[in-house]
C-alpha cells in the first residue's frame, strides 16, 4: 500500500507532522521532507499555515490537511435520466452519490 493510499485511509483530515511521518513510516528526516513536498506539490496534502514550522531544517508545517480527491459521478446521469418517468428525479440529479447509494433499490 503506498503513503498516498494510507493518507486517504487514514481517519483524520488535519494530521500533525507527528501523525504524517508515523503514516509515511519513513525514519529520515531529509526524505520524509522530500516526500512531504511531493505529496503537498501534488495536492493530496495542504498545509495548515496558521499551525506554525516545525522548527527543523528545512521546514515543514506542524499541521498538514488530506485532501481526498472527489469522486466522479457524471456516468450515473444518464443512467438517472432513463428512470421511471413516475419517479421524481431531481434529488438523484442534484446528488448523484445518493443515487449511487440506492441504485439497486431504484432500478428493480
Amino acid at each position: 500500500m503506498s503513503s498516498v493510499e494510507k493518507l486517504f485511509e487514514y481517519g483524520k483530515t488535519i494530521l500533525t507532522e507527528t501523525e504524517l511521518q508515523q503514516v509515511i513510516k519513513e525514519t529520515d528526516y531529509g526524505l520524509f521532507h522530500h516526500v512531504v513536498e511531493t505529496l503537498v506539490d501534488d495536492g493530496i496534502l495542504v498545509p495548515v499555515k496558521s499551525s506554525g514550522l516545525n522548527g527543523r531544517l528545512p521546514p515543514l508545517f506542524n499541521k498538514y490537511r488530506i485532501i481526498k480527491p472527489k469522486e466522479d459521478f457524471s456516468g450515473y446521469f444518464e443512467s438517472i435520466r432513463h428512470l421511471n418517468p413516475a419517479l421524481n428525479i431531481s434529488g438523484y440529479l442534484k446528488r448523484p452519490e445518493l443515487y449511487k447509494k440506492h441504485r439497486e433499490i431504484v432500478e428493480a
